[in-house]
């Protein structure tokens, strides 16, 4: 799946330094600074992903492992 889909800004403030940033992928709005970043959720979303790979991958290798004892 897919994260950090297009964005859409809200509002800046008087010096364009700041601004909310509503994420069409996920809704989740966030305040993004001059550093253009991805959206924190879609973020720790992706993150969490991979990880539950890398466990799904650990698991089947200590599967093999077992298997062979």
């Amino acid at each position: 799946m897919p994260f950090n889909g297009p964005m859409r800004e809200l509002h800046g403030d008087e010096n364009h330094r700041e601004e909310s940033v509503y994420c069409t992928q996920c809704g989740s709005i966030f305040v993004r600074n001059q550093i253009a970043r991805s959206c924190p959720a879609c973020t720790l979303a992706e993150r969490q992903e991979k990880i539950i790979e890398q466990i799904d991958r650990l698991d089947r290798d200590l599967d093999t492992i077992d298997g062979g004892v």
